[in-house]
């Protein structure tokens, strides 16, 4: 069965493609079911949508652009909390945000969605013991990297 959304981008969608946030996102623990959304216009970001609210989203990047150990970070640092059977279950991202001028984007490093795809169930966590950044600079990165 499928589904549609009031959000310009966002068209119909498989009602098999919804995941479940138990407890919400941080913040907004009423909103508890969201799809990813891909647009060729935002890549390599894709959209956390809340489905039902069309106000509600997430630009969301995977982590291992900034940092291709972190996964392994997360699995190893609280896998008790991450609803992860297998590691290869999971997919992790990592919420963004775009400086109020357009010259920055930055990842929040250490409040990362896991997601496990087999189950559809997703979750928000703290890093309370981490070296991530909560604004860690993409253009920063990608700086450093061209170096």
């Amino acid at each position: 069965m499928e589904s549609q959304n009031n959000s310009p981008d966002m068209k119909e969608f498989d009602e098999n493609s919804v995941i479940e946030f138990p407890e919400g996102m941080l913040g907004l623990p009423e909103f508890k079911h969201y799809v990813i959304v891909e647009s060729p216009s935002i890549k390599p970001f894709l959209r956390l949508q809340c489905v039902g609210a069309p106000h509600i989203g997430f630009l969301t990047i995977d982590p291992a652009f900034v940092d291709p150990g972190y996964k392994q970070f997360i699995v190893d640092h609280d896998p008790e909390h991450l609803y992860i059977d297998a590691e290869e279950d999971i997919v992790i991202l990592v919420v963004c945000t775009v400086s109020r001028d357009g010259t920055d984007v930055t990842a929040n490093l250490t409040a990362p969605v896991i997601i496990n795809h087999k189950n559809m169930i997703g979750r928000q966590i703290i890093l309370l013991e981490s070296h991530y950044d909560i604004k860690h600079s993409l253009i920063d990165n990608a700086r450093r990297q061209e170096a």
